[in-house]
């Protein structure tokens, strides 16, 4: 899986960086997908400062090929091999470096001068937040980084030249004992990956790096930023976008230091998004949403500055991850005693909170419950016989599960509607378990002689499509049921897949249906990518549906699909109100979006 990376228009030899993608270093084919889309987000930040680089796999790597390279980029790397090691050995002795995240391997280790400590985890979210940066060791790095991990393999420095470049700070922004980063003269470690998220201080923080062997790398960074030929929003180019917009655009702008340019030049793009924002939205948005996951508020007494932040940003509309059936918890555990006594009188309080449940997937659930779970067949299985940790939607105990979890939240005074996630099968593989076939051939009225062939790609697979769909509508329906007979003016709502009616034979989802029974009260179409085309396909079959202003499309400024810039970002926004809809929803907040992504927005919002 060779590939060569990077804004190739913009010139520069991609071999210089090169991106490692794990796949022969893996402890084991679990970790493929992981690896696949760390490498991919490492390729979206380096892209997006248009620095060239090459994307290539472990078994690709070899001395002849790095030849040129002056920089290993190892996202989730963790068992090189002996080659490997020889190969990243000769690029540290011809005077370049390493990038590595999570590494375990001891060999490596040695190599970039770190000693590593035995693996840690906790089950808190309120440990490892944010790293901060000792700035004073290498010029251009941000001061700090958000991001909130629950793992870590410990790094020390092991030599005169080595030293810790930022520690992880816990929720209340205190240092904690554990390294983040170690710095050596072969490079740089990270004690756990780098995830999606706070991508502009991320992208800062790699060119820093990568500067310390590429010297004129910022100014490299500063010329791609302004470039007339770089894409921006939904036009071709800066150039076109400049012209239509009326702005002129700087050919260069000069600061005291590189880094300090390259700074000037993101602050004017970001200027020119407010520009393009305001000339093409207008104050028609009804529901402007956000959602939160309980990871970017890792203690109640973090949520008064995140709503702080929302409502200064016009952001009418949270929904808050409240967990699975299995793992929820009373909003008093996640929310301060000031906040819910405030809802609690006055459910007009901007922004409106409304719970966010996991229906079907059961992360975050112990061994124990699974295994309670898996034995009494209440468990998805695939076509291949295997168990997945997702509820089963045609066994009535689970049903029952998911009615008495949506009853739960209905009766917490605090929240203005109930959001349904992950209200769907995990993929088009799924369920193909004992009970599901028990009960499509009592529907069927005989037996089936070839199971799950008969039923996945053989005669019965239309049959059956219709048959498992109707299982998740059927828990659609006893859901609201259960929430409207405790408190009928709730908004029941539901995140489901853009692409329809595709969704229906993929996942189960057939959630036209569901508006047009009233079994919700809106749909958020999860409309994940950076691609402005597809964008703009899904939101054509969305709005073919003839129900738009019950569709709230959600745009992933940070997913797994997608990393957005604030200019993308708007563009989505343009092309939502384009096509008719009241309303859309972000996925999802975090600490380092409300300082590099909403606030570029918020003309866009108000």
């Amino acid at each position: 899986m060779t590939g060569l990376c990077g804004a190739g228009w913009f010139g520069g030899d991609s071999r210089n960086i090169v991106i490692v993608q794990g796949t022969s270093s893996l402890s084991d084919l679990s970790e493929t997908n992981l690896a696949s889309q760390l490498a991919k987000q490492m390729d979206t930040w380096l892209t997006d400062v248009g620095a060239p680089h090459t994307l290539i796999t472990d078994k690709e790597v070899s001395p002849w090929r790095f030849w040129r390279t002056r920089a290993v980029i190892l996202p989730y790397n963790p068992h090189p091999s002996p080659l490997e090691l020889k190969t990243f050995e000769r690029v540290i002795r011809s005077g370049g470096i390493l990038l590595v995240f999570y590494g375990t391997d001891d060999a490596l280790a040695s190599l970039m001068e770190v000693k590593l400590g035995a693996y840690q985890s906790t089950s808190s979210k309120y440990q490892w937040t944010s790293f901060e940066f000792d700035r004073t060791r290498l010029p251009g790095l941000p001061q700090k980084v958000f991001q909130v991990s629950q793992h870590l393999i410990p790094v020390l420095p092991d030599s005169g030249t080595a030293h810790v470049l930022a520690r992880w700070l816990d929720a209340r922004g205190a240092p904690t004992p554990e390294a983040a980063w170690v710095q050596s003269k072969a490079g740089f470690w990270m004690s756990h990956v780098l995830q999606p998220g706070d991508d502009e201080n991320k992208s800062q923080m790699l060119l820093a790096m990568l500067n310390t062997v590429f010297p004129d790398l910022w100014t490299q960074a500063a010329a791609y930023r302004l470039s007339p030929r770089r894409p921006f929003g939904e036009y071709e180019s800066l150039k076109a976008a400049c012209r239509d917009l009326g702005q002129r655009q700087p050919a260069s702008i000069n600061q005291k230091t590189e880094w300090e340019s390259y700074q000037a030049a993101q602050a004017w793009l970001m200027d020119l998004t407010r520009i393009y924002s305001r000339k093409n939205l207008t104050n028609t948005f009804s529901l402007r949403g956000v959602w939160v996951d309980e990871s970017a508020c890792p203690s109640p007494e973090s949520w008064p500055s995140i709503e702080t932040c929302l409502q200064r940003h016009q952001l009418n509309t949270v929904f808050f991850h409240m967990g699975n059936p299995l793992t929820l918890r009373p909003s008093a555990q996640r929310l301060p005693d000031s906040v819910l006594a405030h809802r609690r009188l006055d459910k007009k309080t901007t922004p409106a909170l409304h719970a966010w449940l996991s229906c079907m997937n059961l992360e975050g659930a112990s061994p124990d419950q699974l295994k309670w779970l898996r034995d009494q067949n209440r468990l998805q299985v695939s076509d291949t016989g295997e168990t997945l940790h997702w509820l089963c939607p045609s066994h009535p105990d689970n049903r029952t599960l998911l009615a008495e979890a949506a009853t739960a939240l209905a009766r917490d005074p605090v929240f203005s509607g109930i959001h349904l996630d992950y209200i769907r099968y995990l993929n088009r593989h799924a369920c193909y378990c004992a009970g599901c076939r028990q009960r499509f051939e009592q529907m069927l009225g005989r037996p089936i002689s070839r199971w799950p062939e008969a039923a996945c790609s053989g005669p019965l697979t239309q049959t059956y499509q219709a048959w498992r769909a109707a299982q998740i509508s059927t828990c659609v329906s006893i859901m609201s049921k259960a929430i409207q007979a405790v408190n009928p003016q709730l908004q029941i709502s539901a995140a489901v897949y853009g692409a329809t009616p595709a969704c229906f034979a993929s996942v189960g989802q057939d959630w036209p249906d569901w508006l047009r029974r009233d079994s919700v009260n809106f749909v958020c179409p999860m409309n994940y990518t950076s691609d402005l085309k597809a964008f703009q396909t899904l939101l054509a079959k969305q709005s073919r549906v003839q129900l738009t202003h019950r569709i709230f499309p959600g745009v992933g400024l940070i997913s797994s699909q997608s990393l957005l810039t604030p200019d993308q970002a708007a563009a989505q926004l343009i092309l939502i109100q384009k096509n008719g809809f009241q309303g859309f929803v972000l996925f999802e907040y975090n600490q380092g979006m409300e300082t590099t992504n909403i606030p570029y927005l918020n003309t866009a919002i108000q």
